[in-house]
């Protein structure tokens, strides 16, 4: 009893410990790594870029919440000041004929003097000041369609949808802090719904702070229903408050061991290790569980050599490269080891469970061994066959996050797109010609059901008329007219006709006459070089990128896959881990021979746990249409269980030890199940494949390690 008065105190030391030390960590990042492209992409400035829509249908009550949420902008911290926008205007003024020529009918009267009035009232609005002059100056329109269709690129606020208005912000230069952000995207929120308007806010800073978030939050959810439901089970099979305790408290002193430990070493503890708290929750109990319904010291042994196995799986992810699964490697195999060697401590101050009625009993199979090579290789196969890793997403957007993603791209009128075409010539007009070249090809596509649609510079932009620019003394009739019309003054004809005829006579554009601009023209979605301008054309719902990859082979124009360089780094990671799993069921297997030294136990051994593995994989690659990052790293627990069931089952020496194991195992398995369940149920993303992964490898590895070898059996007592 006194030892476990010790442990108490020791526990609740080292939970004082972790409350006031550890720092949970939500960085998105680190589920790929820092050096990953998809994490850098974080700290550039696409990363720092957000879209506020304010929605609401009342015009009073948008209005309201607009300029809420402009005064927050203005007073917070973190706001880079707008880009000035000049560059990017004169550009598009001296280019306006060529990215958005006057439809027919534009030098018309009545369409020139509707320019012109239109021009005359933006002169009254403070926001439209930069461009009014430039209305006014060219009343065919050309200018003011190239401003409207890249509002959001000149700052300015703008939506698809009248009932919305979208506002682009950047972030100021500065290292990402998932924390700051989401009491920013908070603060923003209340202050715009207290106008009673909506407001959605997107951005991959913002959306990333809020994954984390929802994980932390699922996380604590998971582990306090699951705690509840362990501990009534608990109190259900040990009836006894000292086994109770004696259960709880190694699980809890290995809990608080590998959360100080990941602090301490790393600096904080991220929310996909925490989620692993389920896992020591599940697997630790098994330890004093194994005691508790043995008799002797080969249970301890056992329990030891159980956890020292998996233990070493785990550890060997910190060779993974990847901050969050190595934090998972040090969190699991720290705290087993822990919540083992002080099991081992506490087991003479509990007394063992008396079980009532009789031992189950074990089936025989003279072909256990070739089964479970058989079951290993056939997983094996199936999970080889399916697509691999990088087919996947690396994590899976929550509904809601996902649902305002597509809200914006629908006010903004960018859907999300998955593959694209580079489009690229040496002029911006050729440019896109180019693009409205590849277009009629993905109009045929359309048609033929090969994806939903497609947007890109020359969508944005009105289609050129096949008319050549009438004369400027040909215009001269109608704009004098117009003029008259829109009573302002007749001299200012000759302005305007000054400057028709230097954007009708200028030569198409070229790199040499953007040097400086290239921030501004990829605010345009163009990137340029010595050779030319390039430009991707974004192609959502596709159906079926064989058959569209076809379709544009003619054109010489290639499909990409957007998704390629996200997919490559998860492939790339999914590897890492796979090798340090090799890596650490190699480990295993010498800590098994040099512990036991019996070749045919250390293979049962071995076997029963790679096809719990195997199967769990195999299962998982077909349910999900390939096994994700996290179910691999889920796998190592596979293994660990595999091995502490195996262990227990395949070293039972006598009638007694044998009768015990069986128990012990039904209870661990139980137990783990109730733990891993809960996860899969209540878990969103990782959290429901780790839980899912783990219930079915802990059934196949109960299954697995309770058959027993015949040829072994039959002199057992």
């Amino acid at each position: 009893m006194k030892a476990l008065w010790s442990a108490l105190v020791a526990g609740l030391v080292l939970g004082a410990v972790a409350i006031a030390t550890v720092r949970i960590d939500t960085d998105a990042r680190a589920l790929l790594g820092a050096e990953s492209d998809v994490a850098a992409a974080l700290e550039g400035a696409e990363g720092r870029r957000l879209l506020i829509a304010i929605i609401a249908p009342d015009p009073s009550v948008r209005a309201n919440g607009v300029n809420a949420a402009q005064d927050f902008l203005r007073t917070a911290q973190g706001i880079e000041p707008p880009e000035n926008p000049v560059p990017l205007l004169d550009l598009l003024w001296r280019a306006r004929f060529e990215l958005a020529p006057p439809p027919p009918g534009a030098f018309e009267v009545e369409a020139l003097t509707g320019e012109l009035a239109a021009a005359r009232a933006s002169l009254t609005t403070a926001a439209d000041s930069l461009v009014a002059d430039r209305l006014l100056r060219d009343p065919t329109g050309s200018f003011r369609r190239l401003v409207a269709a890249f509002a959001q690129s000149l700052g300015k606020a703008g939506a698809a949808n009248s009932d919305a208005v979208v506002m682009p912000v950047m972030l100021e230069e500065a290292p990402f802090d998932a924390e700051a952000r989401r009491s920013f995207d908070r603060e923003l929120t209340d202050r715009v719904h207290a106008t009673g308007a909506e407001i959605v806010i997107v951005g991959p800073r913002s959306i990333s702070a809020r994954v984390g978030e929802v994980m932390r939050d699922r996380s604590t959810l998971v582990a306090l229903v699951g705690g509840t439901l362990l501990l009534a089970w608990l109190a259900y099979i040990l009836r006894s408050a000292t086994r109770v305790v004696g259960v709880l408290l190694p699980t809890l002193i290995g809990l608080g061991a590998g959360t100080v430990a990941v602090q301490v070493l790393q600096g904080s503890v991220h929310v996909v290790a925490l989620g692993f708290g389920g896992a020591l929750l599940g697997l630790a109990m098994d330890y004093p569980l194994h005691l508790v319904t043995h008799s002797g010291r080969s249970a301890a042994r056992r329990v030891l050599l159980g956890a020292l196995t998996t233990s070493i799986a785990f550890a060997s992810l910190l060779g993974s490269g990847i901050p969050a699964v190595g934090q998972v490697g040090l969190f699991v195999s720290t705290g087993l080891a822990t919540a083992a060697f002080v099991a081992v401590a506490l087991d003479r101050s509990t007394d063992s469970l008396v079980f009532k009625g009789s031992p189950m009993s074990r089936p025989q199979i003279g072909w256990k061994l070739p089964g479970l090579a058989a079951a290993l290789v056939a997983g094996a196969l199936i999970t080889f066959a399916l697509p691999g890793p990088g087919a996947r997403e690396l994590f899976e957007l929550p509904s809601d996050i996902a649902r305002d993603i597509e809200r914006v791209g629908a006010l903004t009128d960018t859907p999300p797109a998955r593959y694209q075409v580079e489009a690229s010539a040496a002029t911006l007009e050729s440019l896109l010609a180019r693009q409205r070249d590849i277009g009629e090809a993905l109009d045929r596509a359309r048609t033929d059901g090969l994806l939903g649609g497609y947007i890109s510079l020359a969508t944005r932009l009105p289609a050129p008329d096949a008319e050549p620019l009438p004369d400027a003394e040909a215009l001269r009739p109608a704009l004098e007219a117009a003029m008259a019309k829109s009573a302002l003054r007749p001299e200012f004809v000759e302005t305007i006709l000054i400057e028709y005829r230097a954007a009708a006579a200028r030569p198409p554009t070229q790199p040499k006459d953007v040097a400086g601009l290239r921030d501004f023209l990829a605010a345009l979605g163009i990137s340029t070089d010595d050779l030319g301008f390039t430009a991707p054309i974004l192609l959502h719902d596709v159906a079926s990128a064989e058959e569209l990859a076809q379709a544009l082979a003619p054109l010489d124009a290639t499909l990409a896959d957007r998704r390629a360089g996200l997919a490559a780094e998860v492939e790339r990671i999914a590897s890492r881990v796979l090798a340090c799993l090799a890596f650490g069921i190699a480990l295993c297997a010498l800590l098994l021979w040099l512990s036991i030294r019996v070749v045919r136990e250390v293979a049962e051994i071995m076997l029963t746990s790679l096809a719990a593995t195997a199967t769990a994989a195999g299962v998982m690659a077909i349910v999900g249409g390939g096994l994700g990052v996290f179910e691999l790293v889920a796998l190592a627990l596979v293994m660990g269980i595999g091995l502490d069931y195996a262990i227990f089952l395949t070293l039972a020496r006598t009638r007694e030890e044998d009768v015990a194991a069986v128990r012990s195992v039904a209870l661990c398995a139980v137990t783990t199940l109730i733990a891993f369940l809960t996860m899969s149920i209540l878990g969103i993303g990782i959290l429901r494949d780790i839980g899912m992964t783990v219930s079915i490898g802990v059934a196949a590895a109960a299954v697995a390690a309770f058959a027993r070898q015949a040829a072994k059996r039959n002199g057992m007592p």
